[in-house]
């Protein structure tokens, strides 16, 4: 996956999450990473993205 496809789904969440907020909706908690990890396929890597929905809307 490319630097390109990463920041397009960095993009993707942050808006989901910002209308979840938005929507009043429950925001799940994060899943462990090390649980993550041992879904992957092989040769497959874990990307971690910290999103601040507070901070997205500052910048809008």
């Amino acid at each position: 996956m490319g630097i390109h496809a990463v920041e397009m789904k960095e993009e993707a969440l942050i808006l989901m999450l910002t209308c979840m907020d938005d929507d009043g909706d429950d925001i799940p908690p994060a899943s462990p990473a090390e649980k993550l990890i041992e879904q992957l396929p092989k040769g497959a890597s874990l990307v971690n993205f910290v999103v601040d929905t507070d901070k997205f809307r500052e910048m809008d």
